[in-house]
Order: structure tokens, then C-alpha cells, then sequence
């Protein structure tokens, strides 16, 4: 039974895969692909007959077993040829939806093609192996972030499925692309997201985009620009000095603007088509320019957009009354006070639903105040405000781009909802918060995305997380650290130098924490770790004061003063029980009485 299970999963993605033989108990293999099941229900995968039985780093996929979802992290085996990503996958008789793709996913291997299921939403940084040649990225998709495909020199190809909606700065830059096609759906392209592709000749803009920044940079070849609807232009065409052909299929609306774009390219040389009769509205944008009038075919659909409670929305799905929240015709909010962006409104007998926040809404607000609707699942590169001191994040957010929040110099205190996943690069820097919460569900959270919080005392880490990098950099105020079964914090506290009680809740505290702690007086760090995990952790400490937590707490989620009764000696030996105790004691912050 579990052998059909999962061969249904695998032909969602690889229809045309044979049949799955029985390799061992727990191992299957699928035309050279093997899947793991081990111990603790991670799923690894190699391609090319390999069987990684101690898989050495992040593992490839991660169980959410109450939410069926599965993620993909590291993917560093030996494989090579195509991978195919199926939409669920079976463990144990049990299907698993794949949701997320974490950064660096597929970066070091020798994959030479990868289908993204339907089922991932949000595809994030250094995505990519450097031997790709093709990559399918499946209809469901709504973000790309910052450099999520970028370099990939041998694919020539790529489409933008109709689901898309943010593609982040430099997502397909510098690739070897000769055809690009974006359904419509796409409403912002951001800053130089497919420039240096030299070999690109022709693109085609959908009626749906919004917003184009900078994105055909040096795309040196080419020489055909469609553009369909009315969006706004900045500087997305420079050098791009060959471009012959401009065809404009519609009508543009007065925000139409093509800012410092098109800068050069010879006017001589160039000819502009245009709608009938409206020659003079494009002599104001091209005035050395041939203008051509041609007979176009029906107009393209027309972006519905409207202003509510003095927000600006784009409907992005009629039939399900979703919105998108967008920048106003002004291109910034000049709100002051608290600002909330309901989950849902009604206008004119129709009930909204506010599923989407278009970039850098807020990148320079005068909020004090600013609560996000729990409907958006992502949030790319958005806030930032010298005022702001209370920002509440919706409860349904999975997804943090690079850069989202940053530069809040008063914003007091912070909760990273459970329903987030992913926590971008460099996500919330240089922010005064001196409370920080992050609830149990987030597995992986990118390099300095916690860094320089200068009021920021106290952390602890959720169960759930996975995977961090470079976390919490330059925060010198940080004391005392609770680190929950995280499996990998690689330099995560460097440059925390008043560090004084490390938590160690996990009896994994592995090879995936070098140079966690670095630049800490280990003379003033006391270390609370696991029972029975004394010796080991001297080794990792050394100089640090090791004190064993009882053994009925070594695998609490939280360490509770009520919890902990037991006395130590400073140098944090165990006092023998009924011990007279003529001393002074301290407790510390982690609820331990320590004999001084």
C-alpha cells in the first residue's frame, strides 16, 4: 500500500518515471532517485544511486506531522540529472504536502533540471544549482525573492506562471536567457531582476504589471519591447542601446511614466507603435522617436484598482474578490498615527479579502502604529520609519522576503507569528526593540536577519527551528540565550559580547554551531545544559561555567523557575542533597539557585 501511495506522489511531478522497486525496508527507488526515511521522519534524496545513510548537514526535507507539509532545506548529495519536485509526498502512509523551498536549496549540486511544484508558493534565494540548464517553476507561485534564480549561464528559458505576482530584484539576472515569458498576473518586476541577460532580443509586458523597476538592465541584445496595459516605468531599459521596436498595445493611464528608461537608446533609430490617435499623448515620452499609429486588436483587460479607507487595492483574483494592497498613485502613504489594513472590507455590496501587500508600501512611514491582515502569506521588502513603535504582523504571514522590516529606531517590541516558516536575509535589522518573540513553527531563518538590535536582552529559540545563520550579529545587549533543539546556528550570537547565560534545551547540539558564540567572555558565560551532558559541552565552552539541569527538564521547551529546585556550586558541581547551606546563593535568570 505504501509502495502505490508514493508512487502517486512521484508521478504528479514525473509522469513518465517507471515503477517503484523495493530497495530496503525504508529506501525507494524511483529511476536512480532514492528516498530516505529515517528515524526521525526527515526525507533525504539522492539521484545518482548514492544512499546517504548519515546525511551530514541540514536535511533535505522537513515534516510539519500536524500540518502535513513538507520543506525542502540543503540538498547536497552527488546528484546529478533532473529532479523533479512531486506536489506531496509519502511517509509512513501519510501524505505531505512540499509548501516550501527554503535559500540555497538546490546551490551545491549537479542538478541539470528542477520542477517546482504548484504547492510552493515562494521561491527564495540562491535557489539554484550552477549545472541547471532548465527550470520549471509551477503554477501557484507568487513570489520570487532577491537573486532567487540569478546566474543560472546555461538556461535559456523561463516562464512566469499567471500566479506570480513579486518578482524580487535581480530573481533571473545575469542568466543565459534568449526567451522570457510572463503570463499575465505579474504586477511589480523589481530592480534589475532580469538585467545582464546579453542574449535576451524580445519581451513582452502583461497588462497586469504595475510597477517595472530597473528590470532590463544591459540585456545588451535586445531589440523588441510589447507593452501591454499601462505600467510604470523606471530606469528598466538602460543600455539596452539595440532596442529598435517599441510596441505599445494600449491606451496609458495619466500614471503612466517611463522614468529615466529607454536613456540609450538612439531615437533615430527607434520606432514607436502606438494606438490609434494617440500620436501626441507618446511625442511627451519619445520626442525624437518615429511614431508609428497601427490598428491594434481589443484593448487588453483593464487593471481594476480602487481606494478604500484611504488605502490603494488591485484586485488580483474577481471571482474569489481577493485584493492586493499597492502603493497610491503618489508612490508613498503619507499616513500618520495608527494604520490598520483590515483582513476584510465591503464597497459597493462586495466583500473583500486583502490577500496580497505589494513592496515597499511603507518605506518610509510616518506611522507610530501599523497592524498587517492576516490573509497575506508573504511580505517582501516593505518597512521602515523613524516613528513606528508598535507593528503587528498577521497571524497568517509563512513568508519574510529579504530586507522586510528595518531602520525602526522606536519600534519597542516584536512577535514573529506561528504561522511563519521562512524568515529572509537581513529581515529585521536595526530596530529598538527590546522584546523579541518568536512563537514555535519558524523553521529557517536566514543570515543577520536579527541584526543589530541594540536593546534586545533576551532571546530564545523555538523547537521548530531548523536552520540560522548569522542571526543575531551585533546585538551587544543581548544577556541570556534559550536555544530550543535547533539543529544548525552557525556564527548566530558573533559580536554579542555581554552574553552571560547560554539555555541549551537539545541533547543535538552538533557540529552545526561552530562558531556560535564568538567574541564572549567565557569567564562571565554560565552554559545550562541537558542532564548527563556535562563533559561534552565543556569542550564546546571552554571557560564557561557548565551547569547540568535536572533530569526531568533536560527536554522542557521553556526552563520555569518553578521547575528547578536544585542547588549548585559555581563551578557547578551538584550540593549533595540536605546539604547546609551558610553561603549566599544567587538564582540566576534561568531559574537555577547557584551556591557563590
Amino acid at each position: 500500500m505504501r509502495q502505490k501511495q508514493l508512487l502517486t506522489g512521484i508521478l504528479s511531478a514525473a509522469m513518465m518515471l517507471p515503477a517503484i522497486s523495493a530497495v530496503a525496508a525504508d529506501n525507494w527507488n524511483v529511476k536512480g532517485v532514492y528516498y530516505f526515511l529515517n528515524e526521525k521522519e526527515m526525507h533525504h534524496i539522492t539521484q545518482d544511486g548514492i544512499i546517504i545513510k548519515n546525511y551530514i548537514g541540514a536535511p533535505a526535507l522537513y515534516i510539519n506531522a500536524n500540518a502535513r507539509r513538507a520543506q525542502w532545506g540543503n540538498y547536497e548529495g552527488f546528484s546529478r540529472g533532473p529532479l523533479y519536485l512531486s506536489e506531496t509526498v509519502n511517509i509512513n502512509g501519510v501524505d505531505y504536502t512540499l509548501t516550501d523551498v527554503t535559500p540555497r536549496a538546490f546551490k551545491t549540486n549537479y542538478i541539470t533540471a528542477l520542477s517546482i511544484p504548484g504547492t510552493v508558493e515562494h521561491l527564495y534565494a540562491n535557489t539554484l544549482s550552477s549545472t541547471l540548464e532548465s527550470v520549471s517553476l509551477g503554477e501557484g507561485l507568487k513570489f520570487t525573492d532577491s537573486g532567487a534564480l540569478a546566474n543560472g549561464k546555461s538556461i535559456t528559458s523561463i516562464s512566469i506562471p499567471a500566479s506570480m505576482r513579486t518578482i524580487c530584484a535581480n530573481s533571473f539576472a545575469a542568466m543565459g536567457l534568449t526567451e522570457v515569458s510572463i503570463a499575465p498576473g505579474v504586477t511589480r518586476i523589481g530592480t534589475g531582476c532580469f538585467s545582464d541577460n546579453a542574449a535576451l532580443r524580445q519581451i513582452s509586458l502583461p497588462y497586469t504589471l504595475r510597477d517595472l523597476d530597473g528590470a532590463f538592465r544591459n540585456c545588451t541584445a535586445l531589440k523588441r519591447v510589447d507593452i501591454y496595459g499601462s505600467p510604470r516605468i523606471s530606469n528598466s531599459f538602460n543600455r539596452c542601446n539595440f532596442i529598435s521596436e517599441i510596441y505599445f498595445h494600449d491606451e496609458v493611464a495619466e500614471d503612466f511614466s517611463i522614468s529615466s528608461s529607454f536613456v540609450h537608446v538612439d531615437p533615430s533609430k527607434l520606432t514607436v507603435y502606438v494606438p490609434e490617435g494617440s500620436t501626441e499623448t507618446f511625442r511627451t515620452y519619445f520626442p525624437s522617436a518615429n511614431i508609428v499609429e497601427t490598428t491594434t486588436d481589443a484593448p487588453s483587460p483593464q487593471r481594476k484598482e480602487f481606494s478604500f479607507g484611504g488605502l490603494q487595492y488591485l484586485v488580483t483574483d474577481a471571482d474569489a474578490n481577493k485584493v492586493m494592497l499597492v502603493s497610491p498613485h503618489t508612490d508613498a502613504y503619507s499616513h500618520t498615527g495608527e494604520v490598520v489594513i483590515p483582513n476584510t472590507f465591503s464597497l459597493d455590496g462586495v466583500t473583500y479579502t486583502v490577500a496580497e501587500m505589494d513592496a515597499s508600501l511603507f518605506n518610509d512611514t510616518q506611522a507610530t502604529s501599523l497592524t498587517l491582515p492576516d490573509g497575506i502569506t508573504y511580505l517582501t521588502a516593505s518597512i521602515k520609519g523613524a516613528n513606528l513603535t508598535t507593528l503587528s504582523l498577521g497571524e497568517g504571514i509563512r513568508y519574510f522576503g529579504i530586507g522586510c522590516v528595518s531602520d525602526c529606531p522606536r519600534l519597542e517590541s516584536l512577535v514573529i507569528p506561528k504561522s511563519v516558516r521562512l524568515i529572509g536575509r537581513d529581515c529585521f535589522n536595526n530596530l529598538g526593540v527590546s522584546s523579541l518573540t518568536i512563537e514555535e513553527g519558524v523553521n529557517w531563518i536566514d543570515r543577520n536577519s536579527f541584526g543589530q538590535l541594540p536593546n534586545l536582552k533576551e532571546v530564545s529559540l523555538p523547537a521548530s527551528l531548523k536552520y540560522g545563520h548569522y542571526i543575531f550579529n551585533g546585538c551587544e545587549a543581548l544577556e541570556r540565550v534559550v536555544i530550543n533543539n535547533v539543529d544548525d546556528l552557525t556564527s548566530s550570537f558573533n559580536n554579542c559580547p555581554n552574553i552571560r547565560e547560554i539555555v541549551i534545551n537539545t541533547p543535538n547540539f552538533g557540529t552545526g554551531y561552530g562558531n556560535c558564540f564568538q567574541n564572549i567572555d567565557p569567564t562571565k558565560v554560565t552554559v545550562y545544559v541537558p542532564y548527563g551532558g556535562r563533559k561534552e559541552y565543556e569542550g564546546r565552552f571552554k571557560g564557561c561555567t557548565i551547569i547540568e539541569m535536572p533530569e526531568n527538564n533536560a527536554s522542557s521547551p521553556q526552563i520555569s523557575s518553578d521547575a528547578i529546585h536544585s542547588r549548585y556550586h559555581l563551578d557547578g558541581t551538584p550540593c549533595p542533597e540536605g546539604e547546609t547551606l551558610n553561603r549566599p546563593t544567587k538564582r540566576s535568570a534561568a531559574g537555577i539557585e547557584i551556591v557563590l
